[in-house]
C-alpha cells in the first residue's frame, strides 16, 4: 500500500486544474436538469401523471441549477488570477455564448415552424411577423433551459467587474442580499417570480464557488470532517424541507412553486453538492467525458426534448389505446424512458460534433491539443484519501470551461 500523501493530486502543464468532484457535480446536475425537463414534457404534453405528484417529484430534481453555478464559480476562482478580464470574457463568449447562439437560433426556428404548421400562419415582411418571431425568441429564452447561459455570463461579467472584491466576504454578503431578495420575491411577488428571469439571483453562488476555490485547503478540511451518513441525512432532510415549502407555496397559490431560488431548495442544492464532494472517487459513467460532453448535452437536449415530445404527442393522439395511459406509475415509466432517450441522443449528438474538428465548436469545445508529457515523479503520487476531493492526476488535455 503506498503511503497517503497530503500533496494535492494535480495535473501538470498549462491546463486548468482538474477537480474530480467538479466532474461528479457537473454530471449529476446535468442529469437532474434533463430529468426535470422530461418530467415536465410527460405531464404537460402527454397529460400522464397527476400534477400534485409531479410537482413534488420535480422538487427532488431541482438541485442542478445552484450546483452548476457553484462548480462554475469554483473553476472560475481557480484560474481568475491567471488571465486578464478581457481575455477571460473573450474565451467565455467564444466557447460558451457562440455555440449557445447557434442552438438557441435552431430552437427558435423549430418553434416558429411548429407553430406555423399547427396554426396555419403565414410569414410576411411586416410588423406582425417580427413581433411573432420576437415572442418565439422570448419564449425560448425564458421558458426553456436556454436562460442559463445568458444568466451565467451576466454573473461572470459581474464578478469580473468587481474582481478586486472577489476575496471579500462583505462583497459576498451583498450578493447574498440580492439572492435573498429574489427568494422573498417568491412570496411578495414584487417582480416576476420565475427563477429564469432572476437576472442577478445566482451571482452569489458563482461568487461563493470562486471564493471557496481561493480557500480550497479550508474547504477540504471542512468536508473531510463531515461523515457520509451525516451528509446523506442532510440531503434527505433538506429535500423534505423543500417539499414542505413547495406545499406551502401551492397552498397559497403562488406563481412559482418550483422556483430554484426557494430558500429550502438552495439549502438542499448545497447539501447535494457537499455529498458529491464527499464521494471518494469518480461517480460518472466511463462512456461520458464530463468535461467535453456535458455542455453539449445541455445545449442539444432542449431541442431533443422538443422534437421527441412532438412525436410522442402525435403518437398518443393517433392510438386510442395510448390515450388510456394515465396514473403516476405510468408517469414514472414514461419519465424514465424519456430521460434515458433524451440524455443518450443528446450525448450522441455531442460526441459526434466533438469528434469532428469542423463541428467541435458547436458543443463549446475546441479540438484537443496533444497531451503534454507528465513528469515521471508525478506518476508515483499517492491517491487521495477516501472522502477527499483533491485534484486528480491525469494527462494534460483541453478542458471545456463551464
Amino acid at each position: 500500500m503506498p503511503a497517503r500523501s497530503s500533496v494535492p493530486l494535480t495535473s501538470y502543464g498549462a491546463a486548468p486544474p482538474k477537480f474530480l468532484f467538479v466532474d461528479n457535480v457537473r454530471f449529476w446536475a446535468m442529469l437532474s436538469v434533463v430529468a426535470f425537463h422530461c418530467s415536465q414534457a410527460v405531464l404537460d404534453i402527454l397529460k400522464v401523471g397527476s400534477p400534485g405528484f409531479v410537482m413534488y417529484f420535480d422538487d427532488c430534481l431541482k438541485f442542478g441549477t445552484v450546483a452548476f453555478f457553484l462548480v462554475s464559480g469554483f473553476l472560475l476562482g481557480s484560474r481568475f488570477d491567471s488571465v486578464s478580464r478581457f481575455e477571460f470574457m473573450g474565451k467565455r463568449l467564444r466557447r460558451v455564448f457562440l455555440p449557445w447562439c447557434l442552438w438557441f437560433s435552431i430552437q427558435v426556428v423549430y418553434d416558429i415552424f411548429g407553430r406555423t404548421l399547427n396554426h396555419g400562419a403565414h410569414f410576411g415582411f411586416d410588423l406582425d411577423t417580427l413581433l411573432f418571431v420576437g415572442r418565439m425568441a422570448e419564449s425560448a429564452a425564458f421558458t426553456t433551459a436556454f436562460w442559463f447561459v445568458p444568466n451565467l455570463l451576466l454573473a461572470t461579467f459581474t464578478l469580473l467587474l468587481f474582481r478586486r472584491f472577489l476575496r471579500s466576504p462583505w462583497f459576498g454578503f451583498c450578493l447574498l442580499a440580492v439572492t435573498a431578495f429574489y427568494t422573498f420575491n417568491i412570496y411578495g411577488q414584487w417582480l416576476p417570480t420565475g427563477h429564469t428571469v432572476a437576472l442577478f439571483g445566482y451571482v452569489f453562488y458563482l461568487w461563493l464557488g470562486a471564493y471557496l476555490a481561493q480557500t480550497n485547503p479550508w474547504l477540504t478540511r471542512f468536508v473531510s470532517r463531515l461523515s457520509m451518513h451525516f451528509l446523506i441525512l442532510l440531503a434527505l432532510g433538506t429535500c423534505v424541507a423543500a417539499l414542505a415549502e413547495t406545499a406551502l407555496l401551492a397552498h397559497w397559490a403562488a406563481a412559482a412553486v418550483n422556483n430554484s431560488l426557494r430558500f429550502t431548495n438552495q439549502i438542499f442544492s448545497i447539501a447535494v453538492v457537499l455529498l458529491l464532494m464527499k464521494l471518494p472517487g469518480k461517480a460518472t459513467p466511463a462512456f461520458v467525458d464530463v468535461r467535453r460532453n456535458m455542455f453539449g448535452v445541455y445545449l442539444s437536449h432542449i431541442l431533443v426534448v422538443s422534437i421527441l415530445q412532438t412525436a410522442a404527442f402525435r403518437l398518443f393522439s393517433h392510438f386510442a389505446l395510448l390515450q388510456n395511459v394515465r396514473g403516476n406509475f405510468a408517469f414514472l415509466v414514461l419519465w424514465a424512458f424519456a430521460t434515458a432517450a433524451v440524455f443518450f441522443i443528446s450525448l450522441g449528438i455531442t460526441k459526434f460534433c466533438a469528434s469532428r474538428p469542423a463541428l467541435v465548436w458547436m458543443v463549446g469545445d475546441l479540438a484537443p491539443a496533444p497531451p503534454a508529457p507528465v513528469p515521471s515523479s508525478a506518476r508515483s503520487v499517492a491517491q487521495s484519501a477516501p472522502g477527499s476531493f483533491q485534484e486528480t492526476q491525469v494527462p494534460v488535455r483541453h478542458v471545456r470551461s463551464a
